[in-house]
């Protein structure tokens, strides 16, 4: 089942949009927003949204088998919350303009199975937490924040974990944390910087 939600005068009346089943599209442009999506129990869930500006919010929950999420959100207060767990693949691509920003992001694969994410940021308030977890699987995660207050705090756990980081203007931070077999970093900051790396093999 396909739903898509692009009636920006409905998503302005309701406090959110809930969304259960395992193909969503969901085009929201302004105001109040705040959008909601559920895929829970469901083989190869997807979800690609763009958002374009005001309130935002956003909360993102898959979980079942081969999941994946794209989202696009331009601009205004931002703050976003996606968790990915389950079998097979989990696939996350973030791409954020600006504005007062927040993140976090978790994906869990059971045994066999992989995690992807990329966090590509742009400006203003920033900060991220990322956490993965896949034993017998990979762990590959990207983040890039462009400019502003920057900080990350990005978390892999499981076998064969890649992280890269790239933080380049303002504030920057980070603190990174790797546990397991096969942990690859690669890392980039400019600004203000400061950096704590922890990686634990067993």
């Amino acid at each position: 089942m396909r739903m898509t939600v692009a009636a920006l005068a409905l998503l302005s009346a309701l406090p959110a949009c809930a969304i259960a089943q395992t193909s969503a599209t969901v085009s929201n442009r302004g105001n109040g927003n705040m959008v909601l999506v559920d895929q829970s129990a469901a083989n190869a869930a997807a979800v690609d949204m763009e958002q374009i500006g005001d309130g935002n919010a956003l909360a993102l929950t898959q979980s079942g088998s081969s999941q994946s999420a794209r989202l696009t959100i331009h601009g205004s207060t931002n703050d976003i919350d996606l968790r990915q767990y389950g079998q097979g693949t989990n696939s996350l691509d973030l791409s954020l303009t600006g504005e007062g920003n927040s993140h976090r992001a978790e994906q869990y694969a059971d045994a066999g199975g992989s995690n992807a994410m990329l966090l590509d940021q742009s400006g203003h308030g920033n900060f991220s937490s990322l956490n993965q977890t896949a034993y017998a699987g990979t762990n590959d995660m990207t983040l890039r924040q462009y400019g502003n207050d920057n900080s990350a705090a990005l978390m892999q756990n499981g076998d064969d974990n890649r992280l890269a980081l790239t933080q380049n203007g303002d504030g920057n931070a980070a603190a990174l944390s790797q546990t397991g077999n096969g942990l690859g970093l690669a890392l980039s900051q400019t600004g203000g910087a400061a950096i704590t790396i922890t990686q634990t093999a067993p």
